[in-house]
């Protein structure tokens, strides 16, 4: 569904990714792992043109998407989900939840009303205080308020940037059930870059490491478990 062929981008003059290539398989969920500052969220906003890439090419479902606007690639069907959440605080959930429809070619009435139904099924919670302001949310409830969000767009994938950075365990707990049976029920396919490598691994069939801009480890996320070599490249 989507292939990445030796991508190079730069912030200014910084060289942050260095060759990237990988690919992710329709109805994957694929980790992408590393330690701070090797370009994994770099490599998630070059995917949906947040940052364009210098060189290489992006493909998503065959079709180049590498140097086409935000906007297009979101409406060809993929969701981003940035670690920093960018909820509009001083809207209600219901609000912040039907903004998530903007990018659909045709977003009626119905259709909002179905993909609010949808969201709040799994989000219940969102639900109960869909008439509550973002910005009164705590942390975890902001990070599935912005998931779910995502969602509302009817994606086919979603890159999903840290989720559970700085959340309490038993919200992390909640959303590594959530997230595999968004992904069943959906058939949403997933690029998910999280620091917590324990979780990603969890979640994940298969997995990347990055390192200083280069993917140097790719496998089956039950060997990754068990390398040492990974281990030592993402700090467990």
């Amino acid at each position: 569904m989507l292939e990445l062929k030796e991508i190079h981008s730069f912030y200014g003059r910084s060289h942050i990714l260095q060759g990237v290539s990988l690919n992710v398989q329709a109805g994957e969920i694929v980790c992408l792992l590393g330690r701070n500052g090797v370009g994994k969220s770099t490599t998630l906003k070059t995917i949906i043109g947040i940052v364009q890439a210098r060189s290489g090419r992006i493909f998503f479902k065959g079709e180049e998407i590498t140097s086409i606007p935000t906007h297009e690639i979101v409406r060809k069907g993929i969701s981003y989900v940035p670690e920093d959440r960018r909820i509009f605080p001083n809207l209600t959930v219901r609000e912040n939840l039907i903004l998530g429809t903007q990018n659909l070619a045709k977003a009626s009435q119905e259709t909002k009303r179905k993909n609010l139904e949808k969201v709040y099924t799994y989000f219940p919670r969102l639900g109960v205080r869909k008439n509550q302001l973002g910005g009164t949310f705590s942390g975890g409830e902001q990070q599935m308020l912005t998931i779910a969000r995502g969602l509302m767009g009817n994606p086919q994938m979603m890159l999903l940037d840290e989720p559970c950075e700085g959340l309490a365990p038993i919200i992390v707990q909640e959303l590594t059930k959530i997230i595999p049976l968004l992904c069943q029920s959906e058939g949403l396919t997933l690029l998910l870059v999280e620091q917590n490598a324990h979780v990603a691994l969890k979640l994940a069939q298969r997995g990347y490491v990055l390192e200083k801009g280069e993917i140097t480890y790719h496998g089956p996320c039950h060997e990754m478990r068990e390398s040492e070599e990974v281990k030592r490249k993402c700090g467990i």
